[in-house]
């Protein structure tokens, strides 16, 4: 499920699928961060049908204290929720598509649970990692 809204002036997408591969964490010149691929089903929103091939994504995830909560709490197979801003890249005739998440809502047996305070600023200013 992919979804768009804008907020503060910015397009601020969400998406919703399972997480392909185990998360690895990256040092760089701000920080720790971390990345996971992600797989995005379409699906028709009345009959909760899928349609199409899936979209993989890859997230980038940079705000500390959520890079710690992604580690320890995402696996491959994992179901979450992410929102950030995706960008969509072609080389040789192959579409890349990456997520820069801000926030990371996790589905667990629990149900739904989340990684950010409410009213949390999500304001995009931390560059390219």
């Amino acid at each position: 499920m992919a979804q768009d809204k804008e907020e503060a002036g910015n397009v601020i997408r969400q998406i919703a699928g399972n997480v392909v591969a185990d998360p690895e964490e990256r040092d760089g010149q701000y920080g720790k961060w971390c990345t996971f691929r992600m797989a995005v089903s379409r699906t028709l929103p009345a009959e909760g049908e899928q349609y199409g091939e899936s979209r993989f994504y890859g997230v980038s995830v940079n705000r500390e204290a959520l890079v710690e909560d992604v580690l320890a709490r995402v696996k491959k197979g994992s179901r979450v929720v992410c929102e950030g801003k995706a960008s969509k890249i072609e080389k040789d005739g192959t579409t890349f598509y990456n997520f820069k998440a801000w926030r990371v809502g996790f589905v667990d047996y629990l149900g739904f649970s989340s990684s950010y305070e409410e009213g949390e600023d999500i304001t995009d200013e931390d560059e390219d990692f």
